[in-house]
């Protein structure tokens, strides 16, 4: 599944709407969960920052480009998911950018409205672990810097 392009547009496309310049990361702590991965990209759930009050839950996404992926010097994208667990909605009212360094290059904060998941796309997976905690069967968490497992799937898509 191509979602990076699909992300990076939407957050480009947000820019275009005048949001606030973020001037701190979002928050970004493992464990990490594989939720999908694809030639250009791994999309990764940040299990610290897993939260769950009422009827509406959170969570970091980070998606990480593969070496021959990063696009404008992006090489991963932080995303502020929120979701309205019964309704099945969310919004990605936040979002981080780093470079191949690992360093934060700046954020985007925008007011969005609720949208409908497609529950055939990677958001229903990111949904079901942000609202229930729920895996998909075989995903493992995997422990350690974000960078550094980051760096480690640039060095593997580029085949090394």
């Amino acid at each position: 599944m191509r979602l990076f392009p699909t992300l990076f547009a939407g957050a480009a496309l947000a820019a275009v709407a005048l949001p606030v310049m973020a001037q701190d990361p979002l928050p970004n702590s493992g464990p990490y969960y594989i939720m999908d991965v694809t030639e250009e990209n791994i999309i990764l759930a940040a299990g610290g920052t897993r939260a769950r009050q009422g009827g509406e839950a959170a969570v970091t996404i980070s998606v990480v480009s593969a070496a021959d992926s990063v696009q404008d010097g992006i090489a991963r994208l932080d995303m502020d998911y929120r979701f309205q667990c019964s309704q099945k909605t969310f919004k990605t009212p936040g979002a981080s950018a780093y470079g191949l360094d690992g360093g934060f290059m700046g954020g985007i904060e925008d007011e969005q409205q609720w949208e409908a998941v497609n529950m055939t796309a990677t958001s229903a997976v990111i949904m079901a672990y942000a609202c229930d905690g729920t895996l998909p069967e075989g995903i493992e968490p995997i422990d350690g810097d974000i960078n550094v497992i980051a760096e480690r799937y640039r060095e593997i898509s580029a085949g090394e």
